[in-house]
């Protein structure tokens, strides 16, 4: 039997696993808020940071640049560290970025803080993918991913309402500090 057999048979159905679920699933809603709720505020970034066209189009590309450049080796992080460790860096890493988007400038500290949302994101739901491996048996690992990946679905669907309502009361600087201090508390719940 395999080490990994060994590990998730001797967890059992504890109710640890269903926290770590609720947990992951948690990241998952976190990561698809933060990466998409610039597309609510965007109008209001753009007139307040006097960004042209061209620039806030280069802004929400630049998300998925690093994005992408960043699968492969931060998929590696959490092979090699564990998803744990990595996972706890990362989302700190991502809430970093949301407060840095808040906290923005002009064009380039824009710019910036969304390459680094990028890389931070890069590697969460492959090492998530890790740490539901370790946590679940195989025979429970369809359900598991549903179930996280409905979370990110969710967090597109309630985006505009809960993004919208934040801009609308306190300005789009305050949601993307709202949305940074849920990551920091999931870091610490994690």
């Amino acid at each position: 039997m395999s080490v990994e057999a060994v590990q998730v048979r001797s967890l059992g159905a504890t109710r640890t696993r269903w926290w770590m679920l609720g947990l992951f699933s948690l990241m998952y809603l976190i990561c698809y808020l933060d990466r998409g709720i610039i597309s609510v505020a965007q109008p209001e970034i753009r007139g307040t940071l006097g960004l042209t066209l061209g620039q806030m189009g280069l802004v929400l590309a630049a998300f998925t640049w690093t994005y992408a450049i960043g699968q492969v080796p931060v998929g590696w992080l959490g092979d090699r560290f564990g998803p744990k460790k990595v996972l706890n860096v990362l989302i700190a890493w991502t809430s970093t970025s949301a407060f840095l988007t808040g906290a923005a400038s002009g064009f380039g500290s824009l710019l910036t803080a969304r390459l680094f949302l990028g890389l931070g994101e890069a590697g969460a739901f492959p090492v998530a993918s890790r740490g539901m491996q370790l946590w679940f048996a195989p025979s429970e690992r369809g359900r598991i991913q549903g179930i996280t990946h409905f979370f990110s679905r969710f967090a597109v669907a309630i985006m505009p309402l809960t993004a919208g309502a934040l801009l609308l009361a306190y300005g789009w600087r305050a949601m993307f500090y709202v949305f940074g201090a849920i990551g920091v508390l999931w870091v610490v719940l994690f």
